[in-house]
């Protein structure tokens, strides 16, 4: 369930269940001509959850390599964020800003620190109904490949 200004709108379905995902089981080599790529959903107040997942593109198909997923406050996740950014050697970081217009400057301060200025930081300003997800996932489904679910780690979420 998501709500889009205070209405609630319904799942559709299990769409992002196991069965309906692109799996890989083997990784490609990781050359320096691989772009990588990240998307930054920032926790809106207080403690909430932080969504970065980390795909790297081959081809026209883009594999999910790793995934920042906290439930703490934004404060609290600079230098994760930061230190994800430089483990993956990112070429782009979207972040989804709708309230925080200091979020780009901060993570660029961080990396500044870190002597890492290979990544192009976006801000995306969202404003579309949650409707519109549905769209985004059959996206997903066709460019997008996941770990396979036996190779993944339990994540305990803190």
């Amino acid at each position: 369930m998501c709500v889009y200004q205070q209405d609630p709108i319904s799942p559709e379905g299990l769409e992002f269940d196991w069965a309906n995902l692109q799996q890989w089981d083997t990784f490609p080599e990781v050359t320096k001509e691989v772009v990588r790529y990240a998307s930054l959903d920032p926790a809106r107040k207080g403690k909430n959850y932080v969504s970065m997942p980390i795909l790297y593109k081959y081809d026209d198909l883009y594999y999910v390599k790793d995934w920042l997923y906290k439930k703490k406050s934004m404060d609290e996740l600079y230098d994760d964020i930061a230190d994800k950014i430089v483990e993956h050697q990112l070429s782009y970081l979207v972040i989804e800003n709708n309230t925080d217009t200091s979020l780009k400057y901060v993570i660029e301060e961080k990396l500044k620190q870190r002597r890492y200025f290979g990544c192009t930081i976006i801000e995306k300003f969202s404003s579309q109904n949650k409707n519109s997800v549905s769209k985004i996932t059959r996206v997903i489904f066709a460019i997008i490949l996941f770990i396979q679910r036996k190779a993944c780690i339990p994540v305990i979420l803190i």
